[in-house]
């Protein structure tokens, strides 16, 4: 479980970004959003905006590092690989079979 004070990674920050983040802001957790759009509404309302293309490796290293939780908001196709992931865990029960 990712407690309130951690930070989480959102990818892309279109509308439905804006209001993760809006959400996550008032619960207590921090939101770095990685977005090519320096106006991204997420972006403008998260503790920390990265501006850089979703294939860049640098900017998606700096941006992965300080997050605990990863939640994507993307509608479009990204060509692999594009970002290093780190070895993760799921944060939750495991689906019904």
């Amino acid at each position: 479980m990712t407690l309130p004070g951690s930070t989480i990674g959102m990818l892309g920050g279109g509308q439905l970004g804006r209001m993760f983040t809006m959400a996550a802001r008032s619960m207590g957790y921090e939101v770095i959003v990685l977005d090519p759009d320096p106006d991204s509404p997420a972006g403008k309302l998260a503790t920390d905006h990265v501006c850089a293309n979703y294939n860049d490796q640098t900017a998606s290293t700096t941006w992965l590092k300080p997050a605990m939780s990863l939640p994507l908001n993307l509608k479009m196709y990204l060509p692999r690989p594009w970002i290093p992931w780190p070895t993760v865990a799921p944060s939750g029960p495991a689906p019904r079979q």
